[in-house]
């Protein structure tokens, strides 16, 4: 495509009803919307020797420039490089929100902020800040460089001094019961160096 003096190449859309807009965006899913230079929404494909399978995904979108959603379906990826990675629909209805933010096959996951992730597996966790991460499956990391790790943890930002920081990495057991947000609040919060 060219408009005025600048030329660039764009993809095809591929996906039905989807929209792909950007210098190499992408949008593969159906009803996916790709935006930003090199965004892309994939369809989860994998090659067994001839033999090519293709997962078609739906309802996508990838907002900035290389924001990308692979293998999921209902997953928002916003932000300079965020991305989510699935295998078809272990990645289903997550968030990733930040720069370089991720999230890595789980469903209904959430990482926002810079750099913050969540695990492989991690399903239903979240992880809020700069470099928050949410290791296991329903696991709450909020603040810089928090790390919330075992089912049901919580971890939050402790601040000591103000030229001191440290994070907070919680590990709890998983109750006999459902948690409540009260009980999940209460787990042990064990403080790890920087």
């Amino acid at each position: 495509m060219t408009v005025g003096d600048v030329t660039a190449d764009v993809a095809a859309v591929g996906g039905e009803n989807s929209v792909a807009l950007g210098t190499s965006a992408k949008a593969s899913g159906n009803t996916a919307l790709a935006l930003g230079k090199g965004a892309q929404v994939n369809n989860y494909t994998t090659q067994s020797g001839t033999t090519v399978t293709k997962t078609v995904n739906s309802g996508s979108t990838a907002i900035g420039n290389g924001a990308t959603v692979t293998g999921a379906n209902d997953a928002v990826a916003l932000g300079s490089g965020a991305s989510i990675t699935g295998t078809g629909t272990n990645a289903d209805d997550s968030m990733s929100i930040g720069k370089s933010a991720t999230v890595a096959t789980a469903k209904d996951a959430m990482a926002l902020g810079t750099s913050a992730s969540v695990a492989s597996g991690a399903d239903n966790a979240i992880a809020i800040g700069n470099t928050a991460k949410a290791n296991t499956s329903n696991t709450t990391a909020i603040g810089y460089h928090a790390s919330a790790t075992g089912a049901g943890a919580v971890a939050r930002l402790v601040k000591i001094h103000p030229l001191l920081q440290k994070a907070a990495s919680a590990s709890a057991v998983a109750p006999a019961y459902p948690a409540s947000p009260l009980s999940l609040a209460m787990r042990q919060i064990t403080l790890v160096r920087q």
